[in-house]
């Protein structure tokens, strides 16, 4: 599809007729080539350069989570919404009853990088809808809050049988814009993002595949209100989205 110009984008909403198939297209594909600052994106390409060492096998996960977590806190706001170009996304998202909105984002032409090696999206909220709690084998994924505030909580999955999974509970916080965590099959590996206010956003990069030869899963889906166990773990079980999504969502 032909990209339209400013003229074009503003005649089609005033008429009413953007549809969000088309709104999908306008974000995910820059289509009005934005210009940004050099200094609002250095943050991907150190992102960029520490993804490809953990893939690269330079760079254990543990190691990985402690650099993202340390570039991701030096970030300014300011900086991460000019690059994805959040004032446009979070005007014409369309939340969902239920659950969060995930949003495709298309980052701006950076020097020295043609493609980036992680994949990166926006969770958009109202207030009590939730990033429903669920783990991951074979993947890394970071957070940055753009916008609004969460309870975020975070579990050590200690087993997993297949029915359910031994979690036990790690941190309980607030989360608020700039604030970031991560996960990774060795620290943190289930996780759970509930919006304390309307219009949050929250930034996610992940990277699938870390370890070559091994199996990567989508989200595995838990309850962690399981049982008690007497150390303080929680045998969860494993459940469908559609159920998760219904408790929790």
């Amino acid at each position: 599809m032909a990209l339209m110009d400013r003229r074009g984008f503003a005649k089609q909403a005033a008429g009413g007729v953007l549809t969000f198939a088309l709104l999908d297209t306008l974000v995910g594909c820059d289509a009005f080539g934005r210009k940004v600052r050099p200094e609002a994106t250095r943050w991907v390409r150190d992102l960029e350069m520490l993804t490809r060492d953990l893939k690269g096998a330079r760079l254990p996960q543990t190691e990985w989570q402690a650099k993202v977590e340390e570039l991701l806190g030096r970030v300014p706001l300011e900086d991460a919404r000019e690059t994805i170009d959040f004032e446009r996304l979070a005007r014409w998202v369309k939340h969902k009853e239920r659950g969060a909105t995930r949003v495709k984002t298309k980052l701006p032409r950076i020097e020295g990088i043609t493609d980036v090696s992680f994949v990166h999206q926006v969770f958009a909220m109202r207030k009590d809808r939730a990033i429903i709690p669920h783990g991951h084998e074979n993947m890394v994924s970071a957070f940055y809050v753009l916008g609004g505030s969460f309870r975020g909580r975070h579990y050590e999955k200690i087993e997993d049988d297949g029915t359910t999974m031994v979690i036990r509970p790690t941190s309980d916080l607030a989360y608020g814009p700039t604030q970031q965590s991560t996960v990774s099959d060795y620290r943190q590996n289930v996780h759970w993002f509930t919006a304390l206010t309307d219009e949050s956003y929250i930034l996610n990069v992940h990277i699938k595949g870390v370890d070559e030869g091994k199996a990567s899963s989508g989200r595995i889906y838990v309850d962690p209100a399981g049982e008690t166990l007497p150390d303080g773990s929680i045998r969860a079980l494993r459940k469908s989205r559609k159920d998760v999504l219904a408790l929790y969502g």
